[in-house]
């Protein structure tokens, strides 16, 4: 039993710990490899999941799922720990498992931003992806976020102010509400990060650039924009070490025909574009992006949405590089980034978390959210403000909201419940990769040494072996191909010994049926045969070959069975 604890985050050490206890207790299903080295220089784990004894990982449809891109989203860590788990733990018992494991590969990813995760984890700090210095390589004037008072959190400064935006709530005095715009006359504050201020003059507070300013999902080819347009984008597409390993691993994998990424937090599935509309896709593509999402709206209980239409933190900025983006407009891939945790709605406070977070958010939903964390959390969450001298500001307050771990990311009793059904939808989305087998092979005898070889290809999978649309139109992944190798002393009298069979469909193209269609055609087969010529006993392979829809092998002893 493959034990994964729950009751904490894991750091870097642990993380390798258990993903070396998986290969070891389940030689048979999975296998450890490291991708590449992060800017620190350490190893990117990936652990290939299937059965080996029905096939190897390369030779089966895949599946590709990664987490902490950006290196303070722990929780999605642990959501792809909770899968591995209960994948290997769950082979031979469960059905839905076994038969995931016996036909597919999943590509679990459980941390992209190793250096920076452990950064979070173990100093009051937070990171957006790398540890590397970006855009400067030294530190710049203005604040920096810093725990000056030592207590082990980057909390909160308030500082009185006639001038300043901010007042004590009248709802509970812990919390901080936004003075009206004609409001005059009370005790106001200027709200600051927890820090110290670099270069201070004495008199004007600016904000410093982030010290670890580059941000890993603005870094893939697709739509890369630089740094003056793209905020944390480098200095170039897949210009650091942790994304041109994940970049490279996936392009030398063509078996991967569907993903899942991991982020924190709102509590919402979303699909590309990130800088397009809708009107973008091919319409059979959008039909299917709706439908997984909705599969997976029904597993998690969040909304899913459009990145492009629904989640832009500024109406006329859009995001660019991202990866979703790449996955699906270069190689077709339908893929889904779910923002783990919404402690607001957990809460009870019904919001847009986008429009939340940045200018909806009202005194009331404070005290609901305080409400609820003093009835339901027994760890840490908000701290009194409390008067604290700081050594170039003077008498100010520090205190607020423990951020990392009850906003950012989920309270430990409650990683459990959020990894579980987000990890549930990974594998439905897996379910429905698809699936091509080999039915109906006959060598029949046509005359003396003379036969006939055919047989069926059949994808019973719910996605077409292109995946998508846009997969056949950018050519991302062959066609299907029926192969014929002979033996000694065969030789090939009728057909060609590689056939293209193009694409089969599965299911997913149906979803427009209605009463009024015809029904279903049978495109998801088509037939594959030759006539050879050789002596009884003799022997051919047939294969059928299927970069995203599996791949099969058999020999045939001529005129036997």
């Amino acid at each position: 039993m493959l034990t994964f604890d729950t009751s904490h985050y894991y750091d870097y050490a642990e993380l390798t710990a258990f993903l070396d206890d998986a290969e070891k207790q389940f030689p048979a299903l999975c296998k450890k490899i490291s991708i590449g080295t992060s800017y620190e220089n350490r190893d990117i784990w990936l652990l290939e999941i299937t059965n080996t004894q029905t096939g190897d990982y390369a030779d089966k449809p895949a599946f590709y799922v990664d987490a902490q891109i950006h290196a303070g989203e722990v929780t999605g860590c642990a959501t792809v720990q909770w899968l591995i788990a209960h994948c290997l733990n769950h082979y031979g018992t469960d059905d839905s498992i076994t038969r995931l494991l016996d036909t597919r590969t999943i590509y679990a990813l459980p941390r992209i931003g190793v250096d920076g995760a452990d950064f979070y984890l173990k100093t009051p700090h937070a990171v957006r992806s790398s540890k590397r210095m970006y855009p400067w390589d030294e530190p710049r004037p203005g604040l920096t976020p810093e725990d000056v008072d030592g207590d082990g959190h980057i909390l909160w400064m308030r500082v009185k102010d006639p001038n300043g935006s901010w007042k004590i709530s009248e709802v509970d005095a812990r919390v901080m509400t936004k003075r009206k715009p004609d409001e005059d006359g009370g005790t106001y504050y200027r709200l600051l990060r927890e820090g110290i201020i670099n270069d201070w003059n004495g008199r004007e507070i600016k904000f410093a650039p982030p010290k670890f300013g580059l941000d890993n999902n603005r870094q893939s080819p697709y739509d890369w924009q630089p740094d003056s347009t793209q905020s944390g984008a480098g200095a170039m597409p897949l210009s650091e070490p942790e994304t041109r390993a994940v970049h490279d691993f996936i392009i030398a994998h063509p078996n991967i025909g569907g993903a899942q990424s991991f982020h924190t937090f709102s509590g919402v599935i979303l699909r590309p574009y990130c800088a397009q509309n809708d009107d973008a896709f091919p319409t059979p593509d959008l039909e299917i992006f709706k439908a997984i999402g909705a599969r997976g709206t029904d597993i998690t209980g969040y909304k899913h949405i459009s990145i492009y239409h629904d989640f832009r933190y500024e109406a006329k900025v859009l995001i660019r590089g991202g990866f979703l983006d790449w996955m699906y407009e270069h190689l077709g891939i339908f893929i889904f980034s779910t923002e783990l945790w919404d402690v607001v709605a957990k809460a009870g406070v019904e919001h847009d978390p986008i429009k939340w977070l940045m200018y909806e958010r009202k005194p009331d939903d404070d005290k609901k959210l305080l409400d609820w964390m003093d009835a339901n959390l027994d760890t840490p969450f908000f701290e009194k403000w409390r008067a604290f001298q700081h050594p170039q500001l003077g008498e100010i307050e520090i205190g607020g909201w423990y951020s990392k771990y009850v906003f950012q990311n989920p309270p430990a009793k409650f990683l459990p419940e959020v990894a579980e059904k987000n990890a549930r939808f990974v594998l439905a989305h897996a379910a429905m990769l698809p699936l091509l087998r080999m039915d109906d092979l006959a060598c029949d005898a046509l005359g003396e040494d003379v036969y006939r070889i055919r047989f069926a290809a059949r994808n019973y999978g719910f996605l077409s072996t292109a995946i998508s649309k846009k997969a056949e139109e950018r050519k991302a992944t062959r066609n299907v191909c029926a192969v014929l190798t002979l033996g000694e002393g065969v030789t090939l009298e009728n057909g060609e010994r590689e056939i293209d069979l193009g694409h089969l469909e599965g299911r997913s193209n149906k979803l427009r049926q209605n009463f009024f269609a015809p029904g279903e055609p049978t495109d998801n087969v088509k037939w594959a045969e030759w006539v050879v010529r050789g002596k009884k006993g003799a022997s051919v392979q047939v294969a059928l070959i299927s970069q995203r829809g599996g791949t099969t092998r058999r020999k045939i002893a001529l005129g036997q069975g």
